[in-house]
């Protein structure tokens, strides 16, 4: 952890970790998003254009302009309207979704409730929800048309004069993150683990602008294969497989309770406290069904079962990662989505690239290679 922080302050370690995401990334994804380059000493802007070796020092990071809107401006409209339909305030059920402690959650609070038993939303809903704002945007124009021919301004209703902006595909656009950060951590080997709203922008031709590469994280193979079993095991919900697996990532517990791993792994690898997971392991870890967040607690961070030993940095990345990429979903109107699950097709990637042996070159290429 301190050496990512460490990262974090020195912008020209930032600048070559941009370059580098931005080399693996987008020779795959070149159709879907656009990283910004530093302007360095690779820069052709810097080299041909001025008199300096770079525009990037420890302190500045200059980088290539993205000319999009980041996409919370699209999030805090979606936030809205299901704050709306919940009889509360986007600023209180953001409020309750900031909140760091899960016991202070206000679980009695409607729209809390609905959010943490809303499942996955499917690419057909989300389009449902388009065509339904559209045609409430035509309805408010054409009675905001007659309206003014018999009213004023100020006696219009609110919703007539307000259009809505058309929602995102959520669904579609949380899988392509999913899937680009899925690639960064198994075929590359270097993650972004920190891709809130803020750091993600909506083009103007329909890509995805990723930006802030400070908080990257660097996976050595073996980590990568460990944790590719333990996401395949939690999507499979194989509840045999995931506590070793746990384990195997560097996971430890005072007692070594197997139970205490397969709770803690679903939690922060899965949906988070989702209650179909959560009355499915409940049987199995000795859990009362339909725990509240504060029984949930006493089993994970409590001593209910075993006491947390050791969570090394590069899980607690990981789960910084998914965690991000699970709010984001939220956020986009995608519902709520298993990390593991969305990750483990690029997981099952990498696993199947570590089963075949590397091709051994014939004699004719060894000959022509000397």
């Amino acid at each position: 952890m301190e050496e990512n922080f460490a990262q974090e302050f020195d912008y020209t370690k930032e600048a070559s970790v941009m370059r580098e995401v931005a080399e693996n990334i987008l020779p795959h994804y070149r159709d879907k998003v656009v990283i910004p380059l530093p302007l360095d000493h690779q820069h052709p802007f810097v080299v041909q254009q001025t008199s300096v070796k770079t525009l990037c020092t420890k302190k500045v990071l200059t980088m290539e302009r993205l000319d999009g809107q980041p996409i919370e401006a699209y999030t805090k409209e979606m936030l809205a309207m299901f704050a709306r339909m919940n009889g509360t305030t986007a600023e209180e059920l953001e409020k309750q979704m900031k909140l760091k402690d899960p016991t202070k959650i206000d679980t009695e609070n409607k729209a809390i409730k609905r959010a943490m038993n809303m499942g996955e939303v499917s690419e057909r809903q989300s389009n449902m929800l388009t065509l339904a704002v559209k045609v409430r945007n035509v309805a408010s124009r054409l009675l905001g048309g007659f309206m003014g021919c018999v009213c004023t301004e100020d006696q219009k209703p609110g919703w007539v004069k307000k259009q809505m902006r058309e929602p995102l595909n959520g669904p579609k656009l949380a899988r392509l993150l999913f899937d680009v950060h899925g690639h960064e951590m198994f075929q590359n080997g270097l993650f972004n683990s920190d891709p809130h709203a803020g750091n993600v922008f909506m083009m103007s031709d329909g890509k995805l602008g990723l930006i802030d590469y400070g908080a990257c994280m660097r996976l050595s193979e073996e980590q990568r294969t460990n944790i590719a079993k333990l996401l395949v095991a939690i999507a499979d919900e194989d509840d045999d497989a995931v506590p070793p697996a746990f384990h195997a990532c560097g996971f430890k517990s005072k007692n070594n309770d197997w139970r205490l791993a397969l709770l803690l792994a679903h939690v922060f690898f899965n949906r988070g406290p989702f209650p179909y997971d959560m009355n499915r392991l409940a049987p199995k870890v000795g859990m009362p069904r339909d725990a509240d967040i504060l029984t949930l607690d006493q089993y994970i961070r409590g001593s209910k079962l075993d006491e947390i030993e050791e969570f090394p940095g590069h899980l607690v990345m990981l789960q910084r990662c998914c965690m991000v990429l699970s709010g984001l979903g939220m956020q986009l109107g995608a519902g709520r989505l298993s990390s593991a699950a969305m990750l483990k097709p690029q997981a099952l990637k990498w696993l199947d690239r570590r089963k075949k042996p590397e091709r051994q070159p014939s004699l004719v290429e060894i000959v022509a290679s000397h």
